[in-house]
């Protein structure tokens, strides 16, 4: 799919995982990982590669607040590197019954990717509280809804 799509990719056969990169925002791209593991194709990318250690509340606080909205994945917050993931694990065998879902999971995964970045990165940017970034999340998202 990725080769179909023209996507930039790097296939990493021994560890079984796809590396790609898309772009959050204008220049700001991240990398995409798609591994298979024993039962499961695991979905994950970085939020935030690094975050100052005085912000930790407030970013476990807004994980927490996005976990709670999250259908799909979860936001992990590593605070031994100071960074935040988020993943997704998918099943294999609905994959190879229903070859359609990866494509749909692909895209839904990123659509999150998107709003957990532009969550955390106001949040860095704007000192705002998580309630407040949140808020503005759910807004964004309602108003996108509407059009």
């Amino acid at each position: 799919m990725h080769k179909n799509e023209n996507w930039h990719f790097g296939q990493f056969d021994n560890e079984k995982y796809i590396l790609t990169t898309f772009n959050l925002k204008v220049e700001k791209e991240q990398k995409f990982r798609y591994e298979v593991t024993q039962n499961n194709l695991k979905y994950h990318t970085f939020i935030l590669d690094s975050f100052d250690e005085h912000k930790t509340t407030d970013i476990m606080v807004l994980a927490s607040h996005l976990n709670s909205l999250l259908n799909f994945g979860k936001v992990s917050v590593n605070t031994k590197y100071n960074c935040v993931e988020f993943v997704y694990y998918g099943d294999l065998v609905t994959y190879m019954l229903f070859p359609g879902e990866i494509r749909s999971d692909l895209r839904v995964h990123y659509d999150i990717t998107l709003d957990c970045f532009w969550a955390f990165s106001n949040l860095i940017e704007t000192d705002d509280d998580p309630v407040f970034v949140i808020s503005e999340l759910m807004r964004r998202k309602e108003e996108n809804n509407n059009n």
